[in-house]
């Protein structure tokens, strides 16, 4: 990855189990045996702590490049690492005039050392895609690695920054997710679709969607040619990519600026993911990781929740079931991190959570009015607070379990309990989104 000289200021095909692959990432139940990798089959990774998903692990990441891999001390290396909350490690395997993988010896130590702290290690390749076929090739190559433990790394990140032809991109990207399979994670890098270099308005957004599980724009706000302000740069890095890729529930790792980068600007970057619901981030360091912007990373879970994997996978949820479009009557995509209105919230939760499909919104306030689960006439078009959908949302769980335990099947005649559900002042709070809600209904529906 470069520095970003031109920034201005301003998988569909695989289809999954919503609930199936929400509860995997809530227990961690993935268990990868060991496999020998080879052309004719698919390769997966590879980790002696089999009790974490592949792929990003929740919480930040660094990047390494070729030049500044850790060889001394990597026991210390990993725990100050794993101190700061590092989850996750991009380190570089080649370059297009690289092998694929130099100095094999001190890459497999690096990937025991960090799995023994549970650091997530993703292979990452700056692919000029002159020949994209023997780019893609490196990449794979390096995936097949494996320690003497039988280790190998978690994923790979693909850097395309240079040539973002469509024909290129597709010949790439296809040949690493045909050969790898597609339970094999793919972290696709590449310029901030706001940047002004001649090459990103090319970027093929929905192709990279279709082959790559996760979308990492490199949002590097420390540009010598504009003022750029690091909140708003990020915020509207993380709208656009969703946008171009028409689909709200993309999900978007955030590559920060950490070149000659300081606290103030790495916090409001960290904000910007917050307030617009990005999965995750990293930073991308000048040579080395300073000491303040570990800290900085250290701060990490004041801005991202714990479970941001199982609330994405619960916005999918919301999508697959019809609830939200993802699209308004006017062509625009949706924003996911903007509030949920009462009334959208009401019908939702009486649909998954009391199995009653009501069209209207005023229908579904009503019978939770009747259930004794709101207490008050409501403006349905104002935004729900957090704090009232997780409070209704637990009482129609309680109310579940009591009526099943009757085993009643009208959900209109509220059980005696129902009144004894204490009245609570909703009114104010932050408001919750289209992932704080996703997170609440797929539970409701459970």
């Amino acid at each position: 990855m470069k520095n970003n000289k031109f920034a201005q200021t301003g998988a569909s095909s695989r289809s999954i189990n919503i609930k199936t692959a929400t509860l995997s990432l809530l227990f961690g139940l993935f268990l990868v045996p060991i496999v020998v990798a080879c052309p004719a089959q698919a390769i997966e990774p590879q980790s002696a702590n089999s009790n974490y998903a592949q792929g990003l692990a929740e919480g930040p990441g660094i990047w390494v490049n070729m030049w500044n891999h850790p060889k001394d001390n990597l026991e210390q290396y990993c725990l100050k690492l794993h101190n700061h909350g590092v989850s996750n490690i991009f380190l570089q395997t080649s370059r297009s005039n690289t092998p694929a993988l130099a100095d094999t010896e001190n890459v497999g130590k690096i990937i025991e050392a960090c799995h023994k702290y549970k650091i997530h290690v993703l292979a990452w390749s700056f692919a000029t895609l002159a020949n994209p076929q023997a780019d893609a090739q490196k990449l794979i190559d390096a995936c097949s690695f494996r320690t003497p433990q039988g280790d190998g790394f978690d994923g790979l990140a693909a850097n395309l920054e240079q040539d973002l032809s469509y024909g290129k991109v597709e010949a790439y990207s296809k040949q690493l997710r045909q050969t790898l399979g597609d339970k094999f994670p793919m972290v696709a890098v590449v310029y901030s679709p706001l940047n002004k270099a001649p090459q990103v308005a090319r970027t093929p957004w929905k192709l990279l969607d279709k082959y790559y599980d996760v979308i990492a724009p490199m949002a590097y706000w420390n540009s010598k040619y504009t003022k750029l302000h690091a909140h708003n740069y990020t915020l509207d890095t993380v709208k656009k990519v969703r946008e171009l890729c028409e689909r709200p529930d993309v999900d978007v790792h955030v590559i920060g600026d950490g070149m000659k980068t300081h606290q103030a600007d790495i916090l409001d970057f960290m904000k910007a993911c917050k307030d617009t619901s990005a999965t995750s981030a990293s930073l991308y360091p000048f040579h080395q990781m300073t000491e303040e912007q570990f800290l900085c990373l250290g701060k990490y879970s004041e801005y991202f929740p714990a479970n941001n994997k199982h609330r994405l996978n619960s916005l999918k949820y919301l999508i697959s079931q019809g609830h939200v479009q993802t699209k308004s009557e006017d062509g625009k995509s949706l924003d996911p991190a903007k509030p949920v209105s009462k009334g959208q919230f009401y019908k939702w939760i009486t649909h998954e959570g009391l199995n009653q499909k009501h069209q209207s919104a005023i229908t579904c306030h009503n019978v939770l009015k009747s259930l004794n689960l709101i207490d008050q006439a409501e403006n349905l078009n104002e935004p729900i607070s957090k704090r009232e959908a997780h409070q209704i949302t637990t009482k129609v769980i309680a109310l579940k379990k009591q009526s099943q335990k009757k085993s009643l099947t009208n959900w209109f005649v509220p059980p005696a309990q129902a009144s004894t559900f204490p009245n609570v002042n909703h009114q104010g709070g932050e408001a919750a989104n289209y992932f704080d809600i996703g997170e609440l209904i797929l539970h409701a529906s459970h």
